[in-house]
């Protein structure tokens, strides 16, 4: 059954087609097939408002890659599991929130938000425990923090295996993961 699952699935992603991102410059389409960033075509900025400890709209940085969780998995690899999981109020899509994580070069700890699978766009927010958005352009970190997890996207050469997807599933795709484990 899982094989047969497997075909299918297979079969329906190589007939999809290509996801595009619209940059800045809206006559240019980025093609996001790519796991790297390859140029700041493929880096665009949003506000979301997040339900968490604050009830805060935060600046986004979205990532035009491969996959829309390749950020909550780089975290995921790089901290841990994350401490919680929140709802964004506008689109209903889950983030995962990394608490008290350090960052080189930050003389200060800071929480990390991460899109989800129901986002169409790999993201990242980040605020400190007051519940300052780090995004913001005057802010000291958001050059060290957007440095940071684009390295880690482009120091990736194929997706490794973890743990991410199991507990991903478990606790935000319960329905998915009763069928693949159970």
């Amino acid at each position: 059954m899982k094989n047969l699952l497997t075909i299918v699935l297979l079969v329906l992603l190589s007939c999809s087609s290509k996801k595009t991102f619209i940059s800045k410059d809206v006559s240019s389409k980025v093609d996001c097939s790519s796991y790297n960033v390859k140029n700041e075509n493929q880096i665009s900025w949003s506000k979301r408002l997040v339900d968490f400890k604050f009830i805060n709209t935060y600046n986004e940085i979205k990532f035009c890659t491969h996959h829309p969780t390749i950020t909550a998995k780089i975290v995921y690899d790089e901290f841990g599991k994350w401490s919680t999981i929140a709802m964004s109020k506008k689109n209903k899509s889950h983030l995962l929130i990394w608490n008290d994580i350090n960052i080189e070069g930050i003389d200060y700890v800071v929480n990390l938000a991460a899109s989800s699978y129901d986002d169409k766009y790999s993201s990242l927010i980040a605020f400190d425990n007051q519940g300052n958005d780090l995004l913001i352009d005057k802010s000291i970190s958001n050059n060290k923090i957007i440095a940071f997890i684009i390295n880690k996207i482009n120091q990736r050469i194929t997706p490794k295996k973890t743990s991410f997807w199991k507990n991903y599933l478990k606790e935000v795709r319960p329905d998915i993961y009763k069928f693949y484990y159970n």
